[in-house]
């Protein structure tokens, strides 16, 4: 570069450089384990090609995580050399499945000794029943069944916790 001062008119001889250094900008990528869950279920989002990420909605990176919503997270990323931030914008979408609310029924809850039963299922499409019995299929409980043994124990636990203010399934 060269100058001239304007007062005098005199032009300078000496050349004056500068030097610029560009960094590159970093590119981000992004990744998620378990990009669907169920409500209550863990995922971990990812960060690639920076050293530090920013999640949009704030998340954390490379920790897993509990979503409440389905939602697209947006992450930009950071070099810690070079202090430049990306502008791209890398994503990951994670959808989050509600628990289904199950429903139990029975055809006949007192039967006499021999005759059938059987147990319903409602709200989800399978079902595991303990002891083990085939939903919808009818049975021949004996005569001192689990379910009869299971309401004795539960109705036990409620009469000794019956002045209680709260109760906890424990």
């Amino acid at each position: 570069m060269g100058g001239t001062n304007t007062l005098t008119g005199c032009t300078s001889t000496n050349l004056a450089t500068v030097g610029v250094t560009v960094n590159p900008l970093p590119v981000v990528t992004a990744s998620i384990t378990n990009s669907v869950v169920c409500f209550g279920g863990n995922s971990t989002l990812n960060g690639g090609g920076a050293n530090t990420y920013t999640w949009n909605p704030v998340a954390p990176n490379a920790t897993p995580f509990t979503p409440t919503v389905s939602t697209i997270y947006t992450v930009t990323g950071t070099s810690t050399l070079t202090g430049c931030t990306s502008t791209n914008l890398a994503t990951a979408p994670v959808t989050v499945n509600p628990l289904p609310v199950v429903t139990a029924s029975i055809t006949n809850s007192v039967v006499c000794a021999g005759f059938t039963t059987a147990v319903n299922g409602g709200g989800a499409n399978t079902y595991t029943w303990n002891p083990v019995v085939v939903n919808g299929a009818t049975f021949t409980p004996h005569c001192k069944s689990s379910l009869h043994s299971y309401w004795n124990k539960y109705f036990n636990w409620l009469y000794q916790h019956k002045s209680s203010n709260s109760v906890t399934n424990g």
